[in-house]
């Protein structure tokens, strides 16, 4: 190969590796930011809702390549309610694997009822 070329393939490797970072740091800021915003009792920025589940009010949202749950559940009785947000990779990468982040807490119906 020709100097010319070999460099011309160093800076087009370089541009394909600054690409695959941005959307790495992308998604985990993302993803970050909308499970804080599931934790508080808010609805994530960047994620939109994709199902509802009947159980007391789960809901699942998708975004860049993560999913966030945010668990609503009640018990038998319906007197406590089990809450809060999963944070998922489904398709996390061979690079750079993401752990999952669960925070779930219980909750009573007049607490839950005040925060949302």
């Amino acid at each position: 190969m020709t100097q010319g070329r070999m460099r011309h393939l160093w800076q087009w490797g370089g541009v394909v590796c600054c690409v695959y970072l941005a959307c790495f740091f992308a998604r985990l800021i993302f993803s970050q930011v909308d499970y804080y915003q599931v934790d508080n009792f808010s609805k994530p920025i960047f994620a939109t809702e994709t199902m509802a589940l009947g159980d007391g009010g789960t809901t699942i949202y998708r975004g860049f390549g993560y999913k966030i749950t945010a668990h609503c559940q009640m018990n038998s009785k319906n007197t406590y309610y089990r809450y809060g947000p999963k944070l998922e990779y489904p398709r996390c990468g061979l690079l750079f694997p993401l752990p999952s982040v669960e925070h779930i807490r219980i909750v009573s119906e007049e607490e839950l009822t005040e925060k949302r």
